[in-house]
């Protein structure tokens, strides 16, 4: 999701004005945020220059809502999806105990993130060369944007684990009661 780059709502204003007093054929802006305040700024700028604006929806990012608790929400799934789950987690424990341990960030981030990406290249994303190790540039932003996670108490760095081996991994961030999955491996 993206909106315009502007320090404030006050700079959105200029540079949309900017934009339209152009008088440019037509404006194309894509994946952009339709909640930015940039993206207002823009709406209302094309509109008092008499611009048709035209809005759609590409993709939405797949979202469960779970209301009550993670146990009503199981009693919710279908009998063969449980049988199906029980299933998974009971060939999993013939190989050792399995836990999930979830961390902020705030302690270990460096050796956790490590850990994580090394699970996380497995597969496709290795040789299609878009695992987060792929480049080094985006290794080190998604270790910037942890240290940015953590500071501000939204990070989760998730391992399911079987006995000590790390076996899943998801990097996260969990804000506002929602969580965003950003990268993951198994």
């Amino acid at each position: 999701r993206f909106g315009l780059l502007a320090k404030d709502e006050s700079a959105a204003r200029e540079l949309a004005a900017w934009v339209f007093e152009r008088r440019p054929r037509s404006v194309t802006l894509e994946y952009v945020d339709p909640g930015h305040f940039g993206s207002r700024e823009l709406e209302a700028a094309a509109v008092s220059r008499g611009y048709r604006v035209l809005t759609t929806t590409y993709e939405r990012s797949p979202f469960l809502v779970i209301d009550g608790t993670w146990e009503d929400y199981e009693r919710g799934l279908s009998g063969r999806v449980r049988r199906d789950l029980d299933r998974r987690l009971r060939r999993l424990e013939e190989m050792g105990p399995v836990r999930l341990d979830v961390s902020d960030g705030t302690s270990g981030r460096a050796e956790l993130l490590a850990e994580g990406f090394r699970l996380e290249p497995s597969g496709w994303k290795a040789a299609r060369g878009t695992a987060v190790t792929s480049r080094e540039n985006t290794r080190r932003f998604y270790e910037e944007l942890a240290l940015w996670g953590s500071e501000n108490g939204w990070l989760r760095l998730s391992f399911l684990r079987v006995g000590e081996q790390a076996v899943a991994f998801q990097y996260g961030f969990e804000a506002g009661g929602t969580y965003y999955f950003l990268k993951g491996g198994y």
